[in-house]
């Protein structure tokens, strides 16, 4: 090989290659081999001039070419609503990091192994990225590759890019599924309309965003039918845009709560829930004494709860609006390791499974589910002024004065309404002053100071000299430039408004 094909650029070895091009003809380019150590650059070019020959001279298509047609593809599918924006948002930030690291000038004729993974996955890993998120990054580099290979860009094995020994554990603990004796502790302490979207998601499966897009028209009034479905305006995919039937009596209890206690307006099935439901969540589970919740594990829980009636998970998947059992399987709903031999043995046939039922000895325990749900906690908490009553928001609408700053006056403070409100408007996060005048105020502290003076001269006259009370604490040689500097006052003295000394204040 002629060292003329290799060279330097700053600390990094470029290498030249030729690339086959649709007329026939061949280009010289340049690409980095993305090392500093002329060898391995040259072990590189090796291993490129290799892959292009088992390709049977592939074009030369860079790492920056794929991820680019990747994104693209991944953007038009959503302007088809395919995908969410969101997730594309999701892919553009996992290319980001596979530019950063790999170089967008990599050809992906060097994948032809794991060897250039596992090397990402240790600057990853470096970088102290969990195992979780590196693998969903190079999954899109797996898609990518997968793409370029359908467009007869890569001729290798996309596959061989998430190496088989690389096996991060499954996302299950970023969230968790609550028991149905947790779910009436939160119904108890959650407010009526937040309570309701509780119940929609639990019912349904709902997403946050199917939350706040949810309309009253989209649940039948007749919950008693034979035959219920309830649109779920998910907008992830057009997988999530669908109608979720309500079978089971627990799932029709849930929805018909929904509706009974949710506060929307203007076609919307819920109000305040559409903008605070993280908030009053975690504030409920708090009040519970339960572990932090979310919206998307009260989905989570959903299918959990399915699965827990036995219903198969191929079903469940569809209630979940996935696109396949296998997000369903493991980071939804499991089935429990200590019901798995109920499980099994529910789902034979009779005649396969004569032994084991006898040997059972008794009749298959069902699953406690919600017959009575604990009705919302109540927020008529009102406040008269001259004879008007109305609750703290309404105030707050009334008079223009931000609720956060009318809660702190009124709850915080221990003022009247009357007095919060004759206050103004105040400044949000600073302390408020009480009902007295700033006046009254400042005459109390004034004499408190006289008084304080009085009685600390009548001690010095009996007791002391005012020179030894003067005295200073005395400072180390170090600290001789340190003269206007502002030092804390001992806690058992006061601090006068004529800085440079402290008296000792008597408490006789």
């Amino acid at each position: 090989m002629s060292s003329e094909r290799l060279r330097k650029r700053g600390d990094v070895w470029y290498a030249t290659v030729y690339t086959e091009q649709p007329d026939g003809s061949r280009k010289r380019e340049e690409f980095t081999t993305a090392t500093t150590d002329k060898a391995a650059a040259r072990a590189v070019l090796v291993q490129w001039e290799r892959a292009a020959a088992a390709a049977g001279d592939a074009p030369a298509t860079t790492l920056n070419d794929a991820l680019s047609a990747f994104l693209e593809d991944r953007r038009h599918r959503a302007a088809n609503e395919d995908l969410s924006n969101d997730t594309v948002s999701f892919y553009e930030t996992k290319v980001g990091h596979l530019v950063r690291i790999f170089g967008h000038e990599l050809l992906l004729a060097s994948f032809k192994d794991s060897t250039r993974s596992w090397r990402y996955i240790e600057q990853r890993r470096r970088e102290c990225v969990v195992d979780r998120t590196i693998e969903k990054e190079l999954s899109v580099l797996r898609s990518a590759l997968s793409l370029a290979k359908s467009r007869g860009k890569f001729n290798g094995d996309a596959a061989v890019v998430v190496p088989e020994d690389f096996q991060p554990t499954p996302d299950t603990d970023e969230g968790r599924s609550l028991t149905r004796n947790e779910a009436r502790k939160l119904f108890a302490l959650l407010l009526p309309d937040q309570a309701a979207a509780a119940a929609f998601v639990l019912a349904t499966g709902a997403e946050e965003a199917a939350v706040f897009n949810a309309l009253r028209e989209d649940v039948p009034k007749d919950l008693g039918a034979q035959r219920v479905r309830v649109l779920v305006r998910g907008t992830k995919n057009k997988h999530r845009f669908a109608e979720v039937p309500l079978v089971t009596d627990e799932q029709r209890l849930l929805m018909a709560y929904a509706l009974r206690h949710a506060e929307g307006t203007d076609g919307y099935l819920f109000g305040a829930a559409r903008h605070n439901i993280r908030r009053e969540l975690a504030k409920a589970c708090e009040l519970a004494a339960i572990p932090h919740c979310t919206t998307h594990d009260l989905r989570r829980t959903a299918g959990q709860w399915l699965i827990d009636l036995t219903i198969p998970l191929e079903l469940v998947s569809q209630v979940m609006r996935h696109a396949d059992t296998r997000i369903t399987e493991t980071i939804y709903a499991r089935v429990k390791r200590e019901d798995l031999d109920e499980r099994i043995l529910d789902a034979l046939p009779v005649e396969y499974a004569k032994s084991a039922r006898k040997a059972r000895g008794r009749k298959r325990s069902f699953v406690d589910t919600l017959k009575i749900i604990p009705e919302p906690r109540t927020i008529a908490v009102t406040y008269e002024v001259d004879g008007v009553a109305r609750t703290l928001t309404e105030w707050s609408q009334a008079v223009g004065i931000s609720k956060a700053t009318l809660h702190h006056r009124v709850v915080a403070k221990g003022l009247s309404m009357s007095s919060a409100i004759a206050l103004g408007h105040g400044t949000k996060g600073k302390a408020l002053v009480d009902s007295m005048s700033a006046t009254h105020k400042d005459q109390r502290r004034r004499a408190r100071k006289n008084d304080c003076r009085t009685r600390a001269a009548n001690t010095v006259d009996s007791e002391h000299s005012v020179d030894t009370i003067r005295t200073k604490r005395p400072r180390p040689a170090s600290d001789a430039g340190l003269e206007n500097k502002q030092f804390k006052v001992p806690g058992d003295r006061i601090e006068l408004s004529t800085r440079g000394f402290s008296i000792r204040c008597s408490t006789n």
